[in-house]
């Protein structure tokens, strides 16, 4: 009450209301910080994890991140993030609009493994897998922990006909 305007507080706020179950109420802190200040980049991520979880406000959430995008549109994550917002409510007319805005993220900003991620996951959905496997090496590259990376990355290499990488990924996912 102190301090409406203060984009931290409606973060930390957003944080604990998630970590205590209250996943909508977080959501709301985090779309609330969004609001303060649109091009101000803090909440997004939180947004974009907190939007995963729950699917409340699925609306205004892809709004936000739109509004995000609109204010920054050299900013790699905006790309991104709005790709994600795309990709939660898919459909085959948005795939297109969805691959352009991480090939755009992607060329902003080389080192988003999450973007990779979401592109190879996009390409392989269309039996791509030609053009997923890069995707999905460099998200691995850039993110070696990523477990779920390392899974995708198993089963592209398998369609494309390389058991052996498919077996050593596939080893990798198991042992994270």
């Amino acid at each position: 009450k102190l301090h409406p305007r203060s984009i931290s507080l409606r973060i930390g706020a957003g944080t604990a209301q998630c970590l205590l179950g209250k996943t909508a109420q977080g959501l709301g802190s985090f779309l609330d910080a969004t609001d303060i200040d649109p091009a101000d980049p803090r909440p997004y991520p939180f947004l974009a994890s907190a939007s995963r979880i729950s699917n409340d406000e699925s609306d205004r959430v892809q709004k936000s991140f739109k509004r995000f995008l609109d204010r920054e549109p050299d900013n790699g994550a905006a790309n991104f993030f709005y790709a994600l917002a795309l990709s939660r409510g898919s459909s085959a007319a948005d795939t297109a609009a969805i691959e352009t805005l991480l090939a755009r993220a992607i060329q902003l900003d080389p080192n988003l493994a999450n973007a990779h991620l979401l592109l190879a996951e996009t390409l392989a959905r269309h039996n791509d897998y030609e053009d997923a496997v890069p995707e999905f090496e460099a998200a691995v590259r850039l993110a070696q922990d990523m477990s779920e990376a390392h899974y995708h990355l198993a089963l592209a290499y398998k369609h494309i006909g390389r058991p052996e990488q498919a077996a050593r990924e596939m080893e990798i996912f198991r042992l994270s």
